[in-house]
């Protein structure tokens, strides 16, 4: 298993962005490792007593794969309720559970769109003239 340093910037490569969503929330994940726990040296701070000080961790990799690691939390994580065993890969709109701590992972990927123009009352060309 390869030891991946975090970056300082929320991912963003071409156009994707991924984040996680608790309870309205949203925080977004970095290129690395987001480690989730109790203890206030975590990167995503949980204050629930059933979450473990040091619970999960959400690796995003540089191809924006993204992994939900357990590490040896006492009461479990699981996704869209199923219990992971190890390294598990992430989908846009996954629930997460920490022991009773709900997140929900959620990742955009596509271009940038431009607002459409609003069609001008003024303008030579009408739908008579595009239907033509």
């Amino acid at each position: 298993m390869k030891t991946l340093a975090p970056a300082d910037v929320p991912v963003k490569a071409g156009g994707t962005h991924c984040w996680l969503l608790d309870r309205g929330r949203q925080v977004p994940l970095k290129v690395g490792l987001n480690s989730i726990g109790r203890l206030p040296d975590n990167d995503i701070v949980i204050d629930d007593a059933t979450v473990s000080r040091r619970h999960c961790a959400v690796v995003v990799h540089s191809d924006l794969t993204v992994e939900l690691h357990d590490v040896a939390s006492k009461n479990g994580t699981t996704i869209n309720g199923r219990k992971i065993q190890g390294p598990t890969r992430l989908h846009d709109g996954d629930e997460i559970g920490l022991s009773e701590h709900r997140l929900q992972f959620l990742m955009f990927a596509g271009q940038p769109t431009v607002p459409p123009v609003p069609r001008s009352h003024h303008s030579s060309v009408d739908d008579r003239t595009l239907a033509g």
